[in-house]
């Protein structure tokens, strides 16, 4: 969609993924696993909807981001579904803390790389992409 509209791919070697694995580490665990995704995936949608509803977003990357959009709330619901089959062998409340867990670490990240959603180059030190 981005080279459709005539954009360029910006490559950023220090993503939303790479904070959030520094600050967390690999999951060990089944778990973990699914508890960092359910959060992560909760942000990503919300982020793709803010951006599709962003005044002068070009209608192929709002097409592109529903089509992603659609596809992840189908995961999303999955992965929810496994959670609550895991309350059964680790208990509701180790299954709620581990998501709260990777939900308050996902409250920092996000704080930490929000103020440059519109310029992320500058998160580099560049004055433009």
């Amino acid at each position: 969609a981005i080279v459709k509209v005539g954009g360029v791919p910006l490559e950023i070697p220090n993503t939303y993924q790479s904070r959030y694995g520094a600050e967390v580490g690999l999951p060990t665990t089944e778990l973990e696993l699914l508890g960092i995704t359910q959060i992560f995936e909760k942000r990503v949608i919300d982020q793709y909807r803010k951006h599709q509803r962003r005044k002068g977003t070009h209608k192929v990357v709002q097409d592109a981001l529903q089509s992603i959009m659609v596809d992840e709330q189908w995961h999303l619901k999955w992965v929810k579904d496994q959670l609550k089959a895991l309350q059964k062998k680790h208990g509701k409340a180790e299954v709620e803390a581990t998501v709260e867990r990777y939900r308050a670490i996902d409250e920092r990240v996000y704080a930490e790389i929000q103020p440059y959603e519109n310029e992320p180059w500058k998160i580099f030190g560049q004055e433009s992409p």
